[in-house]
């Protein structure tokens, strides 16, 4: 109910834009069951005969009549009003598109209604101000209990249930995109969490969210993330985050679960073992089956990324191919520096030669390789050769001949 009160705040300001006079709005405001069906404030602007001569103020009182009837129907059939913020804006466009306005009738009405929201916004600005100097600060450590100074730009003051809560950015960073991206299901099925503040799990209010969005930008030299830019975008519609960006939360929820899982997790050595199986290069790696498993996770790890963005379709046609084209470099790259990963040295050989290893042996003696028989025992061969003597005289006999 207090974004119903700041509403008809707002709406009280431009009561007394159009008649010059706020008495009747705070009179209504003040009465049981205002703003409703059976008393309602479209009878107070009916029942009021100042006269109304410029087309601005006519503007005005019928753009007043029109959101009282909203809000008054809303409240009637559902109890509570949704949409305040985004039905003040609707209402102001219907009366300013009229055609027959001119040009310079739609400037005015619109500087009439500027003058309201600069009053509403700068009365809001003094109860925040006001309230705030009137709490306690509840915490002021981060999220690591070191201390941190209120005064410095990269710490975020939140001020919420009547309570101050010092934060550093970077710590909120980290903990609207866990909320939003880090829970997730079988096949990383994301599972978006509201934002939530840790010390009293209350959930971050759109206001408080465009603070820190502003905070971010104007006040610290970080880098705004991606998803928080996109969700600023989308004026932080938590269900218009998921459906235009589920893509790109899935990417984000992956590259956590493999930057941060252990290497004893089965679904890492899985998809690390069919990544070196489908690569015609890495496949000739012969790893023991008691090789440890997170030598083997840490090793590709760095390419398990890709892997399943592809497995998991989260890539474009365009990005597919140039993945591969990483994944396969890089393998070869790491097979070649690294040919024998896997292999236990421990372990003996289980494949066994005859005793007969050699198919000659050399006699030193004679000069002369000698004959071997395979499979046999016997160290002298049955018929020794010549002399190499010999062999010179037999040649020189023949040549006289």
């Amino acid at each position: 109910m207090e974004t119903n009160k700041q509403m008809n705040t707002f709406f009280g300001i431009i009561y007394n834009v159009v008649y010059d006079t706020s008495v009747p709005w705070f009179k209504h405001n003040n009465e049981a069951f205002s703003f409703s069906r059976c008393n309602s404030f479209t009878r107070v602007l009916d029942n009021n005969d100042t006269p109304l001569y410029s087309v601005p103020h006519l503007a005005l009182r019928s753009y007043l009549h029109k959101y009282t009837s909203w809000f008054e129907e809303q409240k009637c059939h559902y109890g509570t009003i949704k949409y305040v913020r985004s039905r003040k804006y609707f209402f102001f466009k219907l009366v300013n598109r009229n055609e027959f306005y001119s040009e310079e009738q739609k400037l005015q009405t619109m500087a009439y209604f500027g003058r309201a929201q600069r009053v509403y916004f700068a009365l809001n600005r003094f109860a925040y101000l006001w309230k705030r100097s009137r709490s306690t600060a509840s915490v002021t450590t981060d999220l690591y209990f070191n201390e941190i100074d209120e005064t410095t730009d990269s710490i975020f003051v939140l001020y919420q249930n009547k309570t101050i809560f010092l934060f550093r950015m970077s710590e909120l960073m980290r903990l609207i995109e866990s909320s939003l991206c880090y829970n997730w299901e079988d096949d990383f099925v994301i599972v978006p969490i509201r934002p939530s503040n840790p010390y009293n799990k209350v959930q971050f209010k759109q206001h408080e969210l465009y603070n820190m969005y502003f905070h971010l930008r104007f006040h610290t030299k970080m880098s705004i993330p991606t998803l928080f830019h996109l969700w600023f975008r989308l004026q932080f519609d938590f269900q218009a985050l998921y459906l235009r960006h589920e893509n790109l939360m899935t990417r984000i929820c992956v590259r956590h679960f493999i930057n941060t899982a252990s290497n004893q997790v089965n679904i890492l050595y899985k998809a690390a073992t069919q990544l070196i199986e489908t690569n015609p290069i890495t496949q000739k790696w012969r790893i023991h089956p008691n090789f440890p498993r997170d030598k083997v996770v840490e090793k590709v790890r760095s390419y398990l990324y890709h892997y399943f963005l592809i497995s998991y379709d989260l890539v474009s046609c365009e990005e597919e191919p140039i993945y591969k084209a990483k994944i396969y470099t890089g393998l070869v790259k790491m097979f070649r520096d690294d040919p024998l990963f896997g292999i236990i040295n421990n372990v003996p050989c289980t494949t066994k030669f005859p005793p007969c290893v050699s198919s000659f042996t050399f006699d030193h003696t004679t000069n002369q390789p000698t004959q071997f028989i395979f499979g046999s025992n016997n160290e002298t061969p049955p018929n020794p050769p010549m002399p190499i003597r010999n062999i010179h005289k037999r040649r020189k006999n023949r040549n006289r001949k």
